[in-house]
């Protein structure tokens, strides 16, 4: 028997041997379109039913990372576990080859009262999460906050930070090496 594909591309791994049998809605060959990419994301179906086409994810791959947009979320049939499949097309950056394993986190939109800083900014002291905040020429003081979601570089800031403070960023591993020697110095 003669299988045609409904749709032009690149036939990849073929899951069926000639003499084998196939049942119904068993894949029988991964034909893909290398100028349609698909990423293809597992996730529990709690996240996929919030998540709507349009939504942006940040992908992390082998080759590094890029941006891509949600066009489709529903329930995997096939999954016991009560999986859903997030499906997005990239958006930009350099893909992987089809087939590399990739993961992403999904942006939420944003809102115009969100306060984000740079990802270096936020240190953990002592178990806790903070921000050195510019003390009025006298150095910096470490700030306790409480940090939300990661995406894009920048850290969502949930708590601790008015939103007028000048924070430390790119070298705020510095100023946490400097804390830590100052009280190593009293325990002496």
């Amino acid at each position: 028997m003669t299988i045609t594909s409904s749709v032009p591309g690149v036939v990849g791994a073929v899951q069926v041997t000639p003499g084998g049998f196939v049942a119904a809605g068993d894949i029988v060959a991964n034909v893909a379109d290398p100028a349609q990419t698909e990423l293809v994301f597992s996730a529990p179906p709690a996240l996929a039913a919030q998540v709507e086409p349009g939504a942006r994810i940040e992908v992390t791959g082998t080759n590094g990372s890029f941006s891509a947009i949600v066009i489709g979320s529903a329930a995997d049939v096939r999954e016991q576990g009560g999986m859903a499949i997030i499906r997005a097309r990239p958006e930009s950056g350099p893909l992987p080859p089809a087939g590399t394993p990739v993961s992403g986190v999904v942006v939420a939109a944003a809102k115009d009262d969100t306060l984000t800083v740079p990802a270096d900014a936020v240190q953990t002291v002592e178990g806790r999460s903070v921000v050195f905040v510019a003390d009025n020429g006298k150095g910096f003081r470490a700030t306790p906050v409480l940090a939300g979601r990661r995406a894009g570089g920048r850290i969502e800031i949930l708590n601790g930070l008015s939103g007028d403070e000048r924070v430390a960023g790119t070298n705020a591993f510095l100023l946490k090496a400097e804390l830590a020697k100052g009280e190593a110095e009293h325990g002496h």
